[in-house]
């Protein structure tokens, strides 16, 4: 569908906040069953990128996109909505390139069998590749912009291209791969910014700057995707010694890393994780009643299980 035809269900402000929160999942993972836009051609890596797409996701990252956009009265905007989509084509390439044997060499992600497992990795890189692209296409879509609208579009273009560059997701899961058993929590920490950190901070940074949030603004939301990201990577380390039933996904593939829970034990981590959690949290409270939805859309994550 045309980015300039994609218009968002506007939800009463009454509804829950629940609702409005699986209502938006849903929007999103329809407009996800329509892509690729790029080619109709059927290849094994289009397939593959299909298959991608179709597989059931919690989606936070779009959402968080959406979200911070309602801030601002435009989260039905077509461009927010193009911008999730984007976020979320970056991250779906991120795990299936984390899961190929060269990596950590993953047999299940949610709940299911990782993409090179059911294509071979061949397809599955190339499947990686175009949903990169894609999201640049979602992210410019096909409207005919006014120069101003033009300028905020390229801002946004330049956000996600460093989101998943070297000094992004890139280069963070190479830093990751390293063997470095002398890793100390400061050092820790600036890998997990970058791997995992970079996309909840774009996700804020893109609805921001298409949304004309002031400078104050972006900086409380971006302070707060931080620690956001940061909590994320925690539970991630904590989920790991976890049962793959409960998870989704293979178990026990971070214990020849240094992780957060192996540097400073479990019980730390879980005291950490709640502290991040309401640091994030706190930097919302400046934004008022505005920021509902994104105060929602956190504890869930919060609380996630998986």
């Amino acid at each position: 569908m045309p980015l300039d035809k994609m218009k968002r269900v506007v939800f009463p402000k009454e509804w829950s906040l629940q609702v409005y929160l699986e209502q938006s999942k849903r929007e999103v993972e329809a407009r996800l069953s329509q892509l690729p836009l790029l080619s109709s051609r059927h290849t094994p890596a289009g397939e593959a990128m299909r298959y991608a797409l179709a597989t059931p996701g919690k989606r936070f990252r779009a959402l968080m996109v959406i979200a911070t956009a309602d801030i601002f009265e435009k989260g039905s905007d077509a461009v927010v909505m193009g911008a999730a989509l984007a976020v979320e084509s970056i991250h779906l390439a991120s795990l299936i390139l984390d899961d190929l044997p060269c990596m950590d060499d993953a047999s299940l992600r949610r709940g299911q069998p990782t993409l090179h497992t059911r294509v071979g990795e061949a397809d599955a890189i190339l499947a990686a590749m175009a949903l990169v692209a894609e999201a640049h296409h979602q992210l410019r879509g096909d409207l005919a912009q006014r120069r101003s609208e033009m300028k905020k579009l390229n801002r946004m273009s330049q956000v996600l291209t460093h989101a998943y560059s070297l000094d992004g997701l890139s280069g963070g899961q190479s830093d990751d791969l390293q063997d470095r058993p002398d890793l100390d929590l400061a050092a820790l920490e600036l890998i997990h910014a970058k791997k995992t950190g970079t996309l909840f901070t774009a996700s804020v940074e893109l609805a921001c700057i298409w949304c004309g949030a002031r400078a104050r603004e972006q900086e409380q939301l971006v302070s707060y995707a931080k620690n956001l990201g940061l909590a994320f990577q925690i539970k991630d380390d904590l989920l790991d010694r976890e049962d793959s039933k409960q998870t989704g996904k293979d178990s026990a593939k971070d214990t020849h890393k240094t992780t957060f829970v192996s540097l400073l034990g479990a019980k730390a981590c879980h005291e950490l994780y709640s502290e991040l959690m309401e640091a994030a949290l706190a930097q919302l409270k400046p934004l008022g009643d505005g920021a509902r939805h994104i105060r929602e859309l956190t504890h869930a994550i919060w609380h996630r299980l998986n």
